[in-house]
């Protein structure tokens, strides 16, 4: 979908719609088993966040979203641990928080993707709690989690859950035979 590899079009569609619809919320868990396209979903969902043109977003033309398929766009910050640290810790926070002060460079949105929310240290959720409750109008938050039990309640109900139900082996299996013959 949109260039993204994705299993669940139907989840996918339903946020893009959100964003077209100007309904987004501010904060998402994406939860399910490892496999399941939560990252890749993450990143089409930002694209269509970010995108220049809101009511086709994901264009797929603008600057913003040429930029979020290359990775290189600068209002979509993916979150993870230092290269010489296994969790994410609360210092870590406290710069992603100085950081989500600060209003986007190039779009009307900016989106922070935890690319595995386990790696988030109970301190780390405590000192961001403030930023979940009160965040910058323009800023998106979103955990890819396989199981929400490592977060906290307080972070959870600040969130909307989006859950990444299995998929059968054989779309699995469809979809890479597919993306192999290219």
């Amino acid at each position: 979908m949109y260039g993204y590899e994705t299993f669940h079009d139907e989840l996918t569609k339903n946020l893009i719609k959100s964003v077209h619809k100007g309904t987004s919320s501010h904060a998402y868990v994406f939860e399910g088993e490892k496999g399941l396209g939560k990252l890749n979903a993450a990143r089409l969902f930002a694209a269509a966040l970010t995108c220049a043109n809101t009511y086709v977003a994901p264009c797929g033309e603008c600057s913003s979203c040429i930029e979020a398929k290359a990775n290189s766009n600068p209002d979509i910050i993916y979150v993870r641990p230092k290269k010489d640290k296994k969790s994410i810790g609360a210092d870590d926070m406290r710069a992603l928080e100085e950081d989500a002060a600060v209003k986007p460079f190039g779009s009307g949105r900016k989106v922070y993707i935890f690319e595995d929310g386990t790696q988030l240290t109970e301190a780390a959720q405590n000192t961001f709690l403030k930023t979940f409750e009160e965040p910058p109008e323009y800023a998106v938050f979103i955990i890819v989690i396989s199981n929400t039990a490592s977060l906290l309640q307080t972070i959870m109900s600040r969130c909307t859950l989006v859950h990444f139900p299995c998929v059968k082996d054989s779309i699995v299996d469809t979809m890479y035979a597919q993306r192999n013959k290219h």
